[in-house]
């Protein structure tokens, strides 16, 4: 968690009950406790908290040192409560269990509301944050790429000049290859922060988009 340098280390994610075991969570110093302190839990079960999402935490069950011998701070008493049992607490961040689990892997499900509600939390950290960036990005830019795509593609079939069908669809197959090439590409640029987020995502429907409109005029109609 990059806002309040809260690291959650190991453990086994066990997916059908939606929790981690024999996990460590290891608590900054100077900002929640006085020194550094890795706490070990037996189990702990993400409770997400729609309504105020800041309030969403972890259940460490189990936890060694337990609460009570923390030496908490003031800011850190509000990111680590008490919990049932005194072998029990809380941790409050907005890392839950799927980002645990799968990384960045679980963004590819997840909705473009909750993609922009991601982006601008400050528990990302900027590579995160960058992944993100592109995925909204490519939502957008995706449907108008493949459109480009089939209006780039008709002209190199339907050629004025061309007496061979196969060159034609052979001429489709390489630009189609090139756009895809280029979409990579632009991608690699974007994670290698070369080039804007905005420009990784709609570059490649501007190069799409201005090779459509040169070769609309070699249709044969």
């Amino acid at each position: 968690d990059y806002s309040s340098r809260i690291l959650i280390h190991s453990g086994k994610s066990n997916i059908s009950a939606r929790k981690i075991v024999d996990c460590d969570f290891i608590l900054p110093a100077p900002h929640i406790l006085t020194e550094v302190q890795t706490v070990h839990a037996a189990e702990a079960v993400y409770e997400r908290n729609f309504s105020q999402p800041e309030h969403s935490c972890w259940r460490l069950r189990g936890a060694l040192p337990n609460y009570a011998s923390l030496k908490l701070t003031p800011a850190g008493r509000e990111k680590i409560l008490p919990g049932n049992s005194p072998d029990e607490m809380l941790v409050r961040t907005l890392i839950g269990f799927d980002q645990v689990a799968s990384g960045q892997k679980i963004f590819d499900y997840l909705s473009t509301r909750d993609l922009i509600e991601r982006v601008r939390t400050p528990a990302y950290g900027s590579n995160s944050s960058q992944a993100l960036g592109q995925l909204i990005h490519s939502r957008f830019t995706k449907p108008l790429l493949n459109l480009l795509m089939v209006l780039l593609l008709i002209p190199l079939v339907v050629r004025r000049e061309s007496r061979s069908l196969v060159a034609s669809l052979g001429l489709a197959t390489l630009a189609s290859t090139f756009m895809l090439g280029s979409t990579f590409a632009f991608a690699y640029l974007g994670t290698a922060r070369l080039i804007p987020i905005d420009l990784c995502g709609w570059g490649p429907v501007i190069l799409c988009g201005g090779l459509a409109a040169w070769f609309s005029g070699i249709v044969r109609t």
